[in-house]
């Protein structure tokens, strides 16, 4: 399938900033997590060479996504080295996998210089939706498209829970991941998707109207309020300067007494806790 690059949409967008600020090569080892067509045709279209794009659908051949390469992958166990790859990419996958956090570990852990993600963000706009019955909770449209038998979670035919994020979550999760680093960065990039697709699914003419009829206020709130949008990029970037309390000796990261020394009494013992009698 062909897909039309789309200079508004979330794709564009994430590879466009990175590429501006620098952060990413043409020549970067790129893997694709819970990939497809889509992924190959903007990677093509911004002249990258060395991707890998991977999924978990036992339907596909080696030569799928050619030139790139292809791997059977599955997102939340991930057979590579830490650092193999210098990015690792996903778009509207992580709500497809069981367990969309270990995937999202697994994608920094790989990736050298960090991970660029594009997935449905959880703010209030999707919660009302979400009420008034128009937005929907799990993604049932996902397996009309493949036969009622694939592309659920873990590409299965059970429709998956539509996991939308926080930025306070993405960022507790990467520091919890990298601790020793005191430069990690989060780039937010946020965007309206209309579920336009979605909306022609529906047999009811009735919600197909209702639905409609929000896509113009929708995008003038979005405007208005960019964190409202429905999805959002987070390109998370790996840090490189260790923390203060530690350093590196012989490329191996040991604490730094003389730091803690200056700031901290190490003669201190935190007192036991003895049960009362």
């Amino acid at each position: 399938m062909n897909y039309d690059i789309n200079q508004n949409s979330i794709y564009f967008k994430v590879l466009s900033n990175l590429m501006k600020k620098s952060n990413i090569d043409l020549d970067d080892k790129i893997l694709v997590v819970c990939g497809g067509s889509r992924d190959k045709e903007y990677f093509e279209h911004f002249g990258f060479k060395n991707v890998t794009i991977s999924n978990l659908d036992d339907r596909m051949y080696s030569n799928e996504f050619a030139p790139f390469n292809y791997s059977y992958q599955n997102a939340e166990s991930l057979t590579f080295k830490d650092n193999e790859y210098d990015w690792v990419f996903v778009h509207a996958g992580l709500h497809h996998c069981y367990r969309p956090h270990i995937a999202l570990l697994e994608m920094i852990r790989v990736g050298k210089k960090g991970a660029a993600i594009m997935e449905a963000r959880d703010s209030f706009v999707m919660k009302l939706g979400q009420k008034l019955k128009l937005v929907p909770t799990y993604e049932i449209e996902a397996i009309i498209g493949h036969d009622l038998k694939y592309g659920g979670v873990a590409n299965s035919f059970i429709p998956n829970y539509i996991y939308r994020w926080t930025e306070a979550e993405i960022e507790k999760i990467t520091y919890s991941l990298l601790p020793q680093y005191k430069d990690n960065k989060i780039d937010y990039i946020y965007n309206l998707r209309l579920p336009i697709e979605r909306v022609n699914l529906n047999k009811s003419a009735l919600k197909k109207i209702l639905i409609r009829s929000t896509f113009i206020p929708l995008r003038i709130f979005s405007k208005l309020f960019p964190k409202q949008s429905n999805e959002f990029g987070f390109i998370i970037n790996k840090g490189q300067q260790t923390q203060d309390w530690l350093q590196l000796r012989n490329n191996e990261l040991e604490i730094n007494k003389e730091y803690l020394e200056k700031h901290f009494d190490l003669d201190y013992r935190v007192p036991e806790c003895r049960p009362s009698s």
